[in-house]
């Protein structure tokens, strides 16, 4: 009897253990996925704008350049936005189109000057 009753609360235990690892933010969801506006990406890509001048990756003259573009692009199977702004003040013409990388969450992936 002690044994039957020993067995049951273990596996009670394990059934509630592994529940507890089935939860989300374990590399998937089984809700939705939540898409932000295109107003909430733009304002994610500004932000990076501002920040990079804040760390002198870029110049000063980004500051007051505007979105030339938004939109959603495939790579490789994944989808997400890109926002480019033009910097036509840029002498070295290889940095003067800025491209920033934004999940279709509104996270923050990336940003370049070559668009890939």
């Amino acid at each position: 009897m002690k044994v039957l009753i020993n067995l049951v609360i273990a596996a009670s235990i394990s059934a509630v253990s592994l529940s507890a690892l089935a939860g989300p933010g374990h590399g998937h969801s089984h809700g939705p996925s939540v898409k932000v506006s295109k107003s909430k990406v733009e304002k994610v890509a500004s932000a990076q704008v501002l920040n990079l001048i804040g760390k002198s990756k870029i110049a000063k003259s980004w500051k007051d350049k505007s979105i030339a573009s938004s939109e959603i692009k495939e790579f490789g199977g994944r989808k997400e936005w890109v926002v480019t702004f033009k910097n036509k003040d840029e002498k070295d013409k290889s940095k003067a189109t800025l491209y920033v990388f934004v999940s279709l969450k509104g996270e923050l992936i990336a940003s370049n000057f070559t668009g890939k």
